[in-house]
C-alpha cells in the first residue's frame, strides 16, 4: 500500500516538473513551437507541383458533378418537409454549393500559387536558380543537380541553394523571419 502511494506520488512530481520544464523551454525559445520560415518554404516548394496538380484535379471533379448533376437534376428535384421542420435541400442546391465550395478552394490554390511564382520570379535571373526548380519540383540529390549543372564541388549547389532559400524565406514569410532573427 506505502509502495503503490509513493510510486504514484512520484509519478504526479515527475509528471509536473516534466510540464513545467516543457513549458519553460518553450518560453525561452528553447523548444520550438511550429515550423520555421525556411521549413514553410521548403514545404511549399516540395508541394508545389502537387499545388498544380490539385487545381486539374478539383476542375476535373467539378466538370463531373455537373454532368451527373445535370443528368439528375430533373429527376431528383423534391421538395418535401423533413420532420415537419425543415425542407429538403433539392439535389440542384447541393450540386451548386458543392462547386462553389471546390472553386472557392481552386482560387484560394491558385492565389497561394501566384503567391509563389512571384517569389520565384524574383530570384528567377539568378545564376543557381535552376537548383530550386531541380531539388524542390523534381526532388533530384545534390549530387544529380551538381552533374546537370556541371559543378564541379556538390557544397556549391547546397550553398547556393540555402541562400536562394533565405531570399525566398524574406520575401515569402518575412514576418516569421524577422521574429526568428530577434528572437535568436
Amino acid at each position: 500500500m506505502i509502495d503503490e502511494e509513493l510510486n504514484s506520488l512520484i509519478n504526479n512530481v515527475a509528471t509536473s516538473t516534466a510540464a513545467t520544464l516543457v513549458t519553460s523551454l518553450k518560453r525561452e525559445h528553447l523548444i520550438k513551437n511550429r515550423r520555421s520560415a525556411y521549413q514553410k518554404v521548403e514545404l511549399l516548394l516540395y508541394n508545389y507541383t502537387d499545388f498544380k496538380e490539385l487545381i486539374k484535379t478539383k476542375e476535373k471533379e467539378i466538370k463531373i458533378i455537373r454532368e451527373i448533376g445535370l443528368d439528375k437534376k430533373s429527376k431528383d428535384i423534391t421538395m418535401g418537409v423533413n420532420n415537419g421542420n425543415a425542407p429538403y435541400v433539392n439535389e440542384l442546391e447541393k450540386i451548386e454549393d458543392k462547386i462553389v465550395e471546390i472553386e472557392n478552394s481552386i482560387k484560394t490554390t491558385q492565389r497561394f500559387i501566384g503567391i509563389i511564382d512571384s517569389a520565384l520570379e524574383k530570384i528567377s535571373t539568378d545564376h543557381y536558380f535552376d537548383i530550386i526548380r531541380l531539388y524542390y519540383f523534381e526532388r533530384l540529390s545534390r549530387e544529380t543537380i551538381a552533374d546537370r549543372l556541371k559543378v564541379l564541388d556538390v557544397k556549391t549547389i547546397s550553398r547556393n541553394k540555402r541562400r536562394l532559400m533565405e531570399k525566398l524565406k524574406m520575401d515569402l514569410f518575412s514576418g516569421d523571419a524577422i521574429a526568428e532573427i530577434f528572437n535568436s
